[in-house]
């Protein structure tokens, strides 16, 4: 369906709410018109199966300056470290992990990018901005799911990242903080 505003697919959202069995997610993409040719995505907002605002997209290709990222605000980092969360991977499967690391947040950006207009290193660059690292995929969760947390570590966009839909047997959930304690326990490269 195509709407010439987010308000009018929330209103369609909420219609459809109630009509469809076995939903997991809704997700409502919007495109400027300038994506439009490639597709390129701009914002998106994902709500549960009744309807309600999960988390929006504060960064993709085409917001703050063509995919830069510049925080998270605080209050919309809604996990920390050693939560239990589930994300819809795009391929027909909701994946069970364990958060290990958070977006940063603005604050965060901010203090980062100070430190580089101060550096003498880049004392020559006559655009800063040129030099900021944090992008698009930075508005990210890093998850794991499995003791081999190296090979199943994942950085999830943080708009697809919620609590556990349905009860998680406490077989689960004492698995996954295991992988959590051996994780924090495990020194760095």
């Amino acid at each position: 369906m195509d709407f010439n505003s987010n308000k009018g697919a929330e209103e369609a959202l909420q219609s459809l709410k109630g009509s469809r069995k076995n939903v997991y997610r809704f997700i409502i993409s919007g495109m400027s018109i300038e994506c439009l040719s490639d597709g390129a995505l701009r914002y998106e907002w994902v709500y549960d199966a009744k309807g309600r605002l999960i988390d929006n997209s504060q960064a993709s290709m085409y917001h703050h300056d063509r995919g830069k990222f510049y925080g998270r605000p605080a209050d919309k980092i809604r996990f920390k470290p050693g939560d239990l969360v589930e994300w819809f991977d795009g391929d027909d499967t909701v994946t069970l992990g364990v958060v290990v690391g958070v977006p940063p947040t603005i604050d965060y950006c901010w203090e980062r990018m100070k430190r580089v207009f101060e550096d003498k290193n880049f004392a020559n660059v006559l655009n800063k901005e040129e030099v900021y690292i944090y992008d698009f995929t930075d508005d990210s969760y890093t998850v794991v799911d499995t003791p081999d947390y190296m090979a199943s570590q994942e950085h999830v966009s943080a708009h697809y990242i919620a609590f556990p839909s349905i009860p998680v047997p406490q077989e689960l959930r004492e698995r996954h903080k295991k992988v959590y304690r051996d994780y924090l326990s495990t020194p760095t490269l």
